[in-house]
């Protein structure tokens, strides 16, 4: 099972688009590859957090990588970041 998993294809980019079902479609669809990527539990929220960065592009990109990854006092966990993004963009 898990060898086949490089066959599953990788979630769109989420752009920073004004619309709600965009975004939750976009969500849906990389919490789904995260599962079955088996990127689950509190140990590898780190991981989660560097992966959103690679499915983001254009004004979601910008924003993450000027706010998320950036040294700073303030960690930022998986769920803070989208939490963030739901706030800045929707």
């Amino acid at each position: 099972f898990l060898k086949n998993l490089k066959n599953i294809p990788a979630p769109d980019k989420y752009g920073g688009d004004d619309d709600f079902e965009v975004f939750e479609n976009w969500l849906k669809a990389l919490l789904r590859w995260m599962r079955l990527h088996r990127l689950g539990g509190p140990d590898l929220d780190e991981e989660r957090l560097q992966i959103l960065g690679q499915f983001l592009k254009g004004k979601a990109a910008e924003w993450y990588n000027d706010t998320v990854d950036t040294p700073q006092t303030w960690e930022w966990s998986f769920l803070d970041a989208i939490c963030a993004m739901f706030e800045r963009f929707l």
